[in-house]
């Protein structure tokens, strides 16, 4: 495996693609499970931590497609982006977005600073 894509991985938030799996889950679901910090990727796969529960999963190399960076903040940093957002947005005089919770939609978790 590519160590210069090891590296730009380890230790980031996120997600994991695999070919369809036996379950069907909804959007929380969803990023509950296949959304979390990666702690480590070898030949036989990826390891990762889940944000919300720190349980641990690992994806076999031979299932996995892809995988993506996410943007992630924590609850109280929602709080800043939503000031620093206020401001910015006063200053260009546009209406200010309404926030919406990540799991509204999968596009949320990486649309966050958008906001």
């Amino acid at each position: 495996m590519n160590c210069e894509i090891i590296d730009f991985f380890l230790n980031k938030v996120c997600t994991i693609f695999l070919h369809q799996i036996n379950r069907s889950f909804n959007e929380e679901q969803n990023v509950n499970y296949f959304v979390g910090k990666v702690l480590e990727i070898n030949k036989d796969g990826i390891l990762i931590e889940h944000i919300g529960n720190k349980c641990k999963s690992f994806f076999y190399t031979h299932a996995i497609i892809g995988i993506a960076e996410e943007n992630f903040i924590l609850p109280d940093e929602k709080e800043t982006l939503k000031t620093t957002s206020a401001i910015s947005t006063e200053i260009k005089k546009e209406p200010i977005k309404k926030s919406v919770s990540f799991y509204d939609n999968i596009d949320d978790l990486t649309d966050v600073l958008d906001r």
